[in-house]
């Protein structure tokens, strides 16, 4: 466990107090700790992983048949945004 030095060993009428000066106090460690997932690196991939996976005719098939169906290619966003998520895993 940690320990923290300079505890507070009295409260009273907005006063603090310590008795023969600071002590350690020992803290608990944190869920984020005990799980171990508190600021873990998470290692991005790079253009050129990505690319050869969305660069393919068939991508950039059904890429062309969704911008066909919209008067905007804005409209299309979700659904490409869908076809990335199938071919990755998840959209970076």
């Amino acid at each position: 466990m940690k320990k923290v030095q300079g505890a507070v060993h009295f409260v009273a009428n907005n006063k603090l107090s310590f008795e023969r000066g600071p002590s350690p106090v020992e803290l608990y460690p944190t869920p984020a700790d005990q799980l171990g997932h508190h600021k873990k690196v998470q290692p991005q991939p790079t253009m050129e992983e990505i690319l050869p996976k969305l660069e393919t005719p068939e991508m950039k098939a059904r890429i062309a048949d969704l911008l066909s169906r919209y008067p905007e290619a804005q409209g299309a966003l979700l659904e490409v945004l869908w076809l990335v998520q199938e071919a990755l895993g998840w959209v970076p």
